[in-house]
């Protein structure tokens, strides 16, 4: 897939959602591109421990 294609792919979803919703993805955007690949990963487990637990299980 090209760099335009993921574009529209992730545009699509986005311009549907309500604008309510939409802080909160550029909130995520900001926090992805802020953090450094690895402190993002680990972030990420911290934040959704229970969750991957339940998937390992």
């Amino acid at each position: 897939m090209t760099a335009d294609e993921l574009r529209k792919e992730i545009h699509a979803p986005i311009d549907k959602l309500p604008e309510n919703r939409l802080h909160e993805i550029l909130d995520y955007i900001n926090k992805i591109e802020r953090a450094r690949p690895r402190e993002f990963f680990e972030e990420t487990i911290k934040e959704d421990y229970e969750v991957f637990k339940r998937l390992a299980e």
